[in-house]
């Protein structure tokens, strides 16, 4: 078992370790390279959660650094592209100043109500990922910003689905698939509270 979750820790470290790295190469305009080690880190995004599951070490303590590692490394390659492709960036400003404010709504409103951070993994927030990974190709590879655009807005609706996830959970739950799963998830927990009391 000791050895089972080191392999999705180690998936989540490589993550930390290539965003500095794939930032630096966006900015010194070595985008194939980048676009590559992109593709390895998105896997590595798919891979550890995949593998966790199966050799049965999802924790919430791995779980929640997965989400953190996935923040890290956009946060670098956000910042890799907004300084080396500063002219792709521009047209993204919208769409990714709502999903910054609606993502620290959603971190800053699970903190309050359960004292800790969000860790849905939600479909939608699942497909913002590879979307994500799809722009960031779209931006190194063929220099456009339109598949970028529209990843940002999805991440735009999967944080206002966490917002509205946080709401209606009772307790705090983590890999919450949607937010049907967290309505069913309210009303079993008030089940079990009506059964206790």
């Amino acid at each position: 078992m000791r050895v089972a979750i080191r392999i999705p820790w180690a998936l989540i470290a490589l993550r930390v370790l290539l965003a500095p790295l794939l930032a630096w190469l966006v900015v010194r305009q070595h985008l194939q390279l980048a676009a590559l080690l992109s593709v390895i880190a998105v896997l590595s995004d798919i891979l550890d959660g995949v593998i966790a599951r199966r050799l049965g070490v999802a924790t919430l303590r791995l779980r929640l650094a997965d989400s953190v590692a996935d923040i890290w490394l956009y946060g670098w390659l956000g910042l890799g592209i907004v300084l080396g492709l500063a002219d792709l960036a521009a047209p993204l400003a919208v769409p990714f100043a709502v999903v910054t404010v609606l993502q620290a709504a959603s971190w800053g409103f699970c903190l309050l109500r359960f004292r800790r951070w969000s860790s849905y993994h939600s479909l939608l927030s699942k497909l913002t990922g590879l979307l994500l990974g799809v722009g960031v190709l779209g931006l190194l590879l063929s220099g456009t910003h339109l598949a970028m655009a529209a990843a940002l807005w999805v991440f735009a609706l999967a944080a206002a689905e966490e917002i509205a996830m946080t709401a209606v959970l009772r307790r705090y739950h983590h890999d919450v698939r949607h937010l049907p799963a967290a309505l069913r998830l309210r009303r079993q927990d008030r089940s079990a509270i009506a059964t206790d009391g």
